[in-house]
């Protein structure tokens, strides 16, 4: 999996996520998200275009990501959600 972030002009943080997440890497996806929810007051769009493959543990990642976004009173927009990522993520829901 690879992450890019960057900051956009109102302060919201961009991050595009590539490759696969799964049990390998999950945590280092909400490691990330705990540092850009750390910095600063905006929120974050996580861009899931690029990302080809999501396990329960992926899940498990956005899921967390939802949760830290509530307890830190912060945005998360999950955008480009698409193929077989989508799938998974609506037979989980």
């Amino acid at each position: 999996m690879e992450l890019n972030q960057r900051r956009l002009e109102n302060g919201i943080w961009h991050l595009s996520v590539s490759g696969e997440m799964d049990l390998y890497n999950a945590d280092e996806f909400k490691r990330e998200i705990d540092r850009l929810f750390g910095d600063g007051d905006a929120g974050v769009i996580a861009d899931l275009e690029g990302l080809s493959y999501i396990d329960s543990s992926g899940i498990g990642a956005l899921l967390y990501t939802i949760t830290q976004s509530k307890a830190r009173q912060r945005g998360v927009c999950f955008v480009h959600v698409t193929g077989s990522v989508r799938k998974v993520i609506e037979l989980t829901s």
